[in-house]
């Protein structure tokens, strides 16, 4: 099988349905029966595919992949995303009738009551939601428990969870776990809070940025009164929520870390600066006339132990789990760099192609001759040119996705000394190697250098999180990074077209040079 689009999307296509049976067995046939039949029509259709149309299989299973599988979920994430804000509720409602439409699934159809509801509560008409989720209860879990989240009855959820729940569909519904979180939380049972995520947490969504987990994280660091995590998960996973639902979280880690007359001048300004939002204000009026209490004498010296856990995990995550910090700013050096070879490869179009060779050369491709007789800029400018749209986006994807992290976690002048370092030692290394007779005469171009570099420098990150710090997160990471180096050299070498000696050096320099550079992250201390 050639190094083609069509060959690489059937690649991805077979992979990703592979993943998606694996998750439906492990969730269980009869809670994802709306994806098992989508998905065994989607392999028929793949295999007749294989079969009849091999040249075009992956264009056309890719499109279909798109088109009912991907985009469903990417218009659930925006939807959920809206939601959160509490604004184009209408743009909501007809994405979603797109979504459903192309993938019926149970979750998406629990979102129509959702947005039903919002809604009417955005327009102050709370009976008229307290009645359409009276009238849903029975066919919905999720409008039960809402119901009871509206009217404040958290004690109501509890005796759900203690008699009547049924706990494998609590597994599988994060978003039922964070009810259930803060209603622990509301009704002043921290330890009982505490207990029931440790009971869960295996089944809670791997990766704590994610928004229902994060959100559960939330409830427990604003009931427990830490209000530093509180603002880390408003300014990372959670910073798209409206700034009166931030405003309200703060308000009660404070009530509960023990300053209740700030965090009532907190509610006071909620209330004064949203007189049109009904919700909020019944809400706010409910917290200040049943004040919560301060939480360090609610908890057992077992929950403040796991507390620490969960913080120690939480930060252990922020540091190493790959996203960047609000407070790090945005990746500008990660953006400049991939606009800087678009620019180039627009420049290559433009002159005649960015497949002719003349062009490429004319541009500053890599050719060991040349560097030899004295064209030295060749081994930097070679970075920035690309040979087809393929190589461009391909290579501009893993940069979109490789340098953010980088550059927060050993800044930005490390990061540009690594990007260029590695990209211009690559380069260099293929001339050494021609002079050595090691190699034959070629034309190298590409990033693929800096971005091996880069995969070489987060290795090198993780590593001594791991080695230093004992991160268990680095740690996963780093096997997830050694698992794509080791597949990149198998790549490399069942594939004589491609440039081993960039890719391994590039990987080597990034590697070394990072292990001697000075990172901006820190051991994690929960303490």
């Amino acid at each position: 099988m050639g190094l083609n689009l069509n060959n690489i999307l059937i690649l991805f296509v077979m992979a990703s349905t592979l993943k998606t049976i694996y998750y439906i067995f492990k969730i269980g046939i009869k809670r994802t029966i709306s994806w098992l039949v989508p998905t065994i029509i989607f392999l028929i259709v793949l295999a007749a595919l294989l079969l009849y149309k091999q040249q075009i299989c992956g264009y056309i299973a890719g499109g279909l992949w798109l088109m009912f599988f991907v985009l469903p979920y990417l218009l659930a994430r925006l939807i959920n995303r809206l939601i959160n804000k509490m604004k184009y509720l209408r743009v909501a409602y007809l994405l979603l009738i797109i979504a459903f439409l192309l993938h019926p699934s149970r979750q998406i159809r629990e979102y129509f009551y959702i947005l039903k509801v919002l809604n009417l509560k955005k327009s102050g008409r709370t009976e008229e939601a307290d009645a359409l989720l009276k009238k849903a209860q029975d066919k919905s879990i999720y409008a039960k428990i809402a119901l009871c989240q509206n009217e404040g009855n958290y004690e109501d959820i509890i005796h759900w969870l203690e008699h009547d729940a049924d706990l494998d569909q609590i597994k599988y519904s994060p978003g039922l776990l964070g009810i259930c979180v803060r209603a622990f939380g509301e009704t002043g049972d921290l330890s009982g809070m505490i207990n029931f995520y440790k009971k869960y947490r295996a089944h809670f969504l791997r990766d704590i940025s994610s928004p229902y987990h994060a959100l559960c994280i939330l409830f427990i660091f604003s009931f427990c009164g830490d209000t530093e995590r509180v603002n880390k998960i408003f300014g990372g996973p959670l910073k798209s929520y409206p700034e009166t639902i931030k405003a309200y979280w703060r308000a009660i880690a404070l009530m509960t870390r023990g300053e209740e007359p700030t965090a009532i001048n907190m509610f006071n300004d909620l209330i004064a600066n949203n007189p049109a939002d009904a919700e909020l204000q019944r809400g706010v009026k409910r917290r200040i006339d049943h004040p919560l209490n301060k939480a360090d004498g609610l908890l057992s010296s077992e929950s403040k132990e796991y507390l620490n856990k969960i913080a120690f995990h939480f930060d252990d995550h922020q540091k190493y789990g790959g996203s960047v910090p609000a407070p790090a700013g945005k990746p500008l050096w990660t953006y400049f760099f991939i606009t800087i070879n678009c620019l180039m490869f627009i420049t290559e179009t433009y002159l005649g192609g960015s497949t002719s060779p003349s062009v490429l050369v004319s541009m500053g491709a890599l050719i060991p001759e040349f560097v030899l007789a004295g064209e030295w800029w060749r081994v930097i400018s070679a970075n920035f040119l690309h040979f087809g749209y393929l190589h461009l986006v391909l290579n501009m994807l893993a940069l979109y996705y490789l340098g953010p992290y980088l550059e927060f976690a050993i800044g930005r002048f490390n990061y540009i000394l690594c990007y260029f370092f590695t990209g211009v030692m690559s380069m260099t290394s293929v001339v050494v190697a021609y002079q050595l007779n090691l190699t034959e005469q070629q034309i190298v171009i590409g990033a693929s250098g800096c971005l091996m570099g880069l995969i070489g420098a987060t290795a090198a990150v993780l590593l001594k999180g791991y080695r230093d710090y004992k991160s268990r997160v680095a740690y996963k990471r780093l096997i997830g990074v050694g698992m794509i180096i080791a597949l990149q050299i198998a790549f490399d070498i069942s594939v004589p077209q491609i440039s081993m000696t960039v890719h391994f050096l590039g990987l080597v320099f990034g590697f070394l040079l990072t292990l001697i550079m000075r990172h901006r992250v820190e051991p994690c201390d929960a303490s």
